[in-house]
């Protein structure tokens, strides 16, 4: 089975606004080095932001489309899937392999990793961890 979904970040900044934003950020950073090396005592902010990641929030950009695809029938508990969530503005994207364990009636495993794709600058991309292993577990009542 597919399934695709697209999602708009009304809070998002469009692609032009987060270029813009991104430059400013990386301009405030340079800043903050050349201030330091002559000796002057300025805070930090600006290089955190860049380190790690844009504000630190993910989904800047307006306008995603996610594609799960899952073979349920494959396992009679467990559900295979792959789900990719695409910034259609910068075009990086995350993959998430995942597998759902139905253990009992009500009670879910979920085991994944989130892998971000896309060059510094994409939303994607500028994410501050390279892999992230998921665990969840649903318990319904």
């Amino acid at each position: 089975m597919v399934n695709v979904e697209y999602y708009y970040n009304g809070a998002g900044l469009d692609r032009r606004d987060y270029v813009r934003t991104l430059d400013f950020l990386e301009q405030l950073a340079s800043f903050r080095t050349i201030a330091q090396k002559s000796g002057l005592n300025v805070p930090s902010i600006g290089v955190s932001q860049i380190d790690s990641g844009f504000f630190g929030t993910g989904f800047e950009g307006q306008h995603h489309l996610m594609v799960t695809f899952q073979y349920r029938e494959l396992f009679e508990v467990l559900d295979p899937q792959i789900v990719m969530l695409w910034s259609i503005e910068d075009t990086s994207f995350l993959i998430y392999p995942r597998v759902v364990w139905r253990i009992y009636a009500g009670v879910q495993l979920e085991l994944g990793i989130a892998i971000p794709i896309g060059n510094r600058r994409s939303e994607f991309g500028q994410l501050p961890y390279h892999v992230t292993g998921i665990a969840r577990m649903w318990v319904y009542y």
